[in-house]
């Protein structure tokens, strides 16, 4: 597994952020740890994050994991709750 150096970590640049911020991670990550997202989140408490979602769903960017339907369930829920706050902002 990768791990960024942390002087690549966005956390070190949220003072500059003006946008409303939006965060997906998924646990099963093998590149980028969630917890960075976590830490990310700690960071822009506020007016700043709006929405920061986990997921059971993905690899990566992938689509995959063994997921029954039981427990795709609850997961394709999380992720329409976070996509609907999307578009919300930006339609």
């Amino acid at each position: 597994m990768w791990i960024a150096p942390p002087a690549l970590s966005p956390s070190l640049q949220l003072h500059r952020l003006r946008a409303r911020l939006f965060l997906m991670h998924d646990r099963s990550d093998s590149y980028v740890p969630y917890t960075e997202s976590r830490r990310l989140a700690e960071g822009a408490v506020g007016a700043r994050l709006v929405r920061h979602s986990e997921f059971a769903l993905f690899q990566h960017v992938t689509p995959g994991g063994d997921l029954t339907l039981r427990s795709l369930v609850p997961e394709l829920g999380k992720l329409w709750w976070h996509l609907q706050a999307v578009l919300r902002e930006v339609l």
